[in-house]
């Protein structure tokens, strides 16, 4: 069985987005949510397959919840 798109990210986010990442923000990423959700769709359009709406939600949810803590 081949490995989702979404386990590789999890598996290289910690060291993808350590660096710019200060008091849980990156000082050059999204300002809201939403807009955090707007740059995963666009990032996943570099993966074949890319993400579906759900992958998509996961992943900015887990961001958020991990790195961001951004308001909805």
């Amino acid at each position: 069985m081949r490995p989702s798109p979404l386990t590789s990210i999890f598996a290289i986010a910690p060291s993808a987005f350590a660096d710019g990442v200060e008091g849980g923000a990156a000082a050059s990423g999204p300002g809201t949510l939403g807009e955090l959700r707007v740059e995963v769709g666009l990032w996943s359009q570099q993966y074949i397959p890319s993400f579906s709406p759900t992958e998509i939600e996961a992943v900015a949810d887990w961001l958020n919840r991990n790195f961001y803590n951004l308001d909805d």
